[in-house]
């Protein structure tokens, strides 16, 4: 959490006459909130990746209105609202878990929004690739009615790229600074290693895996090693932590998994595969999401677990947007959100769409597990 001094913006002051700080932001938590401030070069790589998203027409950042600064300490910025996180929404439903339903559309919602951190700019002359390294439901917002079905990742201070300017992958470095949330941190991130693309999207499975079951089977307090008491148990602490990830991992997967689709078991051994500099197939992971919603979901019709009748009813009312940047004009894979609106739009053209691109990528996985 950011430090207050005499110089940081107060809750209630207005900046350049137009925005308001209603009420302070926390690290690993961001409200619906129309202004954040914070040290400047923290906040300075949230522009960053904010602007790159912006211009590639990402529909998963929330939009930049204004930015400026005050004294010579800090800079802010200001956003469009944001909805409810899914941490929070997640501990207002009975216990602390989503519906099968909910929990794969936000799965994959949540999926397609790191690929556009990964990817933004993919493919043309301006590239921003980024890894994010702080993958947490805190971390993802839903928009405000009535674009509840709308997903945003925030939070970009530990983003930082990974593909340097001659055009490869940056080397992986030999020791790095623990700065993800503890609870959804890879292996790799506990053993103070380089983060890369594979971490995001296993920080994203330990989420995903909590949407199901309602928790993770290991210990859930955060330690803040910046109290003396921890300093030189520092290292010690993660370590523990990182073998007993690995062990849920490789030994006691169903306990890990539990109720959850089986296809789960599927996307780890498939994550766990990759090296530092791999390129992840987000494809494999999206048909397997697709696969685990046509065998465990009966009703596409239904209402997600936070949505009401009235948010139902106005989204239906809105227009259609222009399209946007989406993982789907990347791939050809099938979308769970065609899925949901079958009964709707009577579509039932994604299981030809499923079959193709299974194919591509079992073959991906066989390739993956002879060169492993």
């Amino acid at each position: 959490m950011w430090r207050l001094d005499a110089n940081q913006p107060r809750v209630g002051e207005i900046l350049q006459s137009k925005w308001q700080l209603q009420e302070p932001v926390k690290q690993g938590e961001h409200r619906s909130t129309e202004v954040i401030g914070g040290i400047e070069a923290l906040l300075s790589q949230d522009m960053n990746v904010i602007k790159a998203l912006m211009k590639h027409r990402s529909s998963h950042v929330l939009q930049l209105q204004g930015l400026g600064r005050r004294q010579k300490r800090y800079k802010w910025m200001a956003t469009e609202l944001g909805g409810t996180s899914l941490m929070r929404l997640q501990k207002t439903l009975p216990g602390q878990r989503f519906s099968t339903r909910t929990a794969l559309f936000l799965a994959y919602m949540t999926l397609e929004a790191i690929e556009h951190v990964h990817k933004v700019g993919y493919g043309s002359s301006d590239v921003f690739l980024y890894v994010h390294r702080n993958i947490t439901p805190g971390h993802f917002l839903i928009g405000k009615p009535p674009f509840v079905r709308r997903l945003y990742i925030v939070s970009f201070c530990n983003a930082r790229k990974y593909w340097g300017s001659d055009d490869k992958h940056l080397p992986e470095r030999r020791r790095i600074a623990f700065k993800s949330t503890q609870r959804y941190a890879s292996p790799n991130a506990l053993r103070l290693k380089d983060q890369s693309r594979r971490d995001d999207l296993i920080s994203w499975f330990f989420m995903v895996v909590e949407f199901f079951n309602g928790c993770l089977p290991w210990t859930t307090e955060e330690v803040d090693f910046r109290k003396p008491v921890f300093a030189v148990q520092y290292e010690q602490m993660l370590k523990v932590m990182a073998e007993e990830r690995e062990k849920f991992i490789s030994v006691e997967l169903t306990q890990l998994i539990g109720g959850a689709p089986v296809q789960l078991y599927s996307i780890i051994n498939y994550l766990t595969t990759l090296k530092f500099d791999d390129n992840p197939c987000y494809a494999v992971l999206r048909n397997l999401l697709f696969e685990a919603c046509c065998e465990r979901v009966q009703d596409h019709a239904q209402i997600l677990d936070y949505e009401t009748p009235e948010m139902v009813e106005a989204r239906q009312l809105q227009p259609s947007v222009e399209e946007t940047f989406t993982s789907r004009s990347l791939s050809t894979s099938p979308s769970i959100l065609d899925l949901f609106e079958k009964e709707e739009t009577g579509n039932d053209g994604a299981g030809a769409q499923l079959h193709s691109e299974r194919n591509e990528g079992k073959k991906h996985m066989g390739a993956k597990s002879k060169k492993q």
